[in-house]
């Protein structure tokens, strides 16, 4: 399980890391752990910023949820939600801190007694998910870390990106671009293999620069119109 800790009640700020996160879990396929993780926001402005963005916190599963499935379909994974490969519940997950040096309430002095109470209720939280699982050995432990940790060292594509959508983006101009300079590249192979057929024939001694550059011009034109 993973502590997110974040300075703010937006839950937007957590979608792009998460994103980016179970994409790069789908792509290391062959490390086998379920991970997991909460959210803790910091400086919560008053003890109802939980309720007030549930609204939010639904909206950003759903998105998740929809990023997932664009991901496994590029991936080739099967799964079809975001829990399916990081358990995430909107509800239980995020957790909201109020601020530590603000009285409460108000006219109170610092530190803030609420917060202690928050800290509390995380702890007995984490505790309590740490005692449904089974406990393991060093080697074990040592396993855990070692394969996730190679994993991550050999992916470093995904990383290099804000979100899923940047990646998608960057993919799709991929295409676009191998298509343009095979259209390049065909279009110079067909005038290659004319010339060479015309000079096999003795029909032509040799070529000149400005004869390539207008037998080129048309397909180069078009394809600097498509960019």
């Amino acid at each position: 399980m993973t502590l997110i800790n974040i300075f703010g009640e937006n839950p937007a700020d957590m979608q792009d890391v998460l994103q980016i996160v179970v994409q790069a879990f789908m792509r290391m396929k062959k490390v086998s752990f379920s991970p997991s993780c909460v959210f803790v926001h910091q400086n919560a402005t008053d003890v109802t910023a939980a309720e007030k963005n549930m609204d939010g916190k639904r909206c950003l599963q759903e998105k998740l949820d929809k990023r997932a499935q664009l991901v496994a379909k590029e991936e080739v994974c099967d799964a079809e939600c975001f829990s399916d490969v990081i358990a995430f519940d909107e509800k239980k997950y995020v957790k909201y801190f109020s601020q530590l040096w603000e009285g409460s309430p108000p006219m109170a002095p610092p530190p803030n007694p609420g917060y202690s109470e928050c800290v509390q209720d995380l702890k007995n939280f984490l505790l309590s998910k740490a005692s449904k699982s089974s406990g393991i050995t060093p080697s074990q432990f040592d396993s855990k870390i070692k394969y996730p940790w190679n994993a991550l060292m050999n992916e470093n594509f995904v990383f290099s990106f804000k979100n899923t959508q940047e990646i998608a983006v960057y993919r799709q101009l991929e295409i676009q671009y191998g298509n343009w300079t095979w259209a390049l590249k065909y279009e110079m192979l067909t005038i290659e293999n004319q010339l060479y057929l015309s000079i096999e024939k003795e029909q032509r001694g040799h070529v000149e620069l400005s004869y390539l550059s207008k037998e080129m011009n048309k397909t180069y034109e078009e394809t600097k119109r498509k960019i």
